[in-house]
């Protein structure tokens, strides 16, 4: 499976709470951590709208959110 590197900024405290939880938890890596948890919340995300989102017809903005 293709992986791809993205950035993303979190609130310091929850990153903190990831942190503890990998190393409270043998086997658990940061990253093995995110892809579970964004592969829960999708999977959650797609069975309230019956089904995959359909495919974007363009790109996302990139860069901060106009305030």
């Amino acid at each position: 499976m293709k992986k791809v590197s993205i950035t993303v900024r979190l609130p310091h405290h929850l990153v903190e709470r990831i942190r503890n939880a990998c190393y409270a938890t043998p086997g658990l890596s940061f990253v093995d951590f995110v892809d579970e948890s964004l592969t829960i919340c999708m999977d959650t995300l797609e069975e309230q709208n019956g089904g995959p989102f359909d495919q974007r017809a363009r790109e996302l903005i990139r860069g901060r959110r106009i305030q």
